[in-house]
């Protein structure tokens, strides 16, 4: 399961983009209107599968390029360590 640490964030939509306040760091984050597709699960809880699935449906995208632009989605919110990930 992965979820954002809704916790230490705010978050606002801006038309097809979410603005992201990390509350640790007084850091804002534009997210893209891929990204923000995703954000609703990943504030809910979600995985990996469901991300793919979830761009791939709604862009009309192979699966293994959904999930080139999930893992760089994922790995650039992990490097800015708003992510929780637990094992299912």
């Amino acid at each position: 399961m992965i979820r954002v640490k809704t916790a230490d964030l705010m978050w606002s939509r801006v038309g097809e983009e979410v603005v992201v306040l990390d509350r640790r760091t007084d850091m804002y984050l534009g997210v893209n209107p891929t990204g923000a597709a995703l954000w609703d699960l990943l504030v809910e809880g979600c995985t990996r599968e469901q991300l793919v699935e979830r761009v791939a449906d709604r862009w009309g995208i192979p699966a293994d390029g959904a999930a080139r632009d999930v893992d760089d989605f994922l790995a650039g919110l992990r490097s800015e360590d708003l992510l929780e990930e637990a094992d299912d």
